[in-house]
């Protein structure tokens, strides 16, 4: 695994990093038992299996804030939608981060959610949830 940085990282580091995102791409799973009985019981899974498009599992949120606004922003919508919204929070309030092939966000912090607007919130997509989301984090934040 290669990893960009401004500067050399201690070893420290770069083993923290390729846990987490080992942890968040679900690298390090056992998936043994999924593909041996639950893909050849479904005839879906088993044509992609077939075809190579094989994976452990759902991305998920590297920390618990981040989780519990993805849970905020995934409620009465349908599932797409709450990436998108993600995605928006983390553009608009994310810090951007350059990397060789591009610019990325960081997910937005409890304090700038905190002390965001809620029109500002409500305009990443958030709707009627954005009062929601500002209470929360002013209440983690608190």
């Amino acid at each position: 695994m290669v990893i960009y940085a401004d500067s050399d990282l201690p070893e420290t580091t770069a083993e923290w990093v390729i846990e987490a995102l080992g942890a968040a791409l679900g690298l390090m799973d056992d998936v043994t038992e999924f593909y041996d009985v639950i893909v050849p019981a479904d005839r879906v899974l088993a044509a992609a299996a077939a075809h190579g498009l094989r994976g452990a599992r759902l991305k998920t949120s590297p920390d618990v804030f981040e989780a519990v606004v993805a849970g905020v922003a995934s409620q009465n919508v349908h599932f797409s939608r709450t990436y998108q919204v993600m995605d928006r929070l983390t553009r608009r309030f994310g810090r951007p981060v350059p990397y060789p092939g591009g610019i990325a966000h960081t997910f937005p912090t409890v304090e700038v959610l905190a002390h965001s607007t809620e029109e500002d919130l409500r305009s990443s997509g958030l709707g009627y949830r954005a009062p929601v989301l500002r209470a929360l984090a002013g209440s983690i934040l608190d």
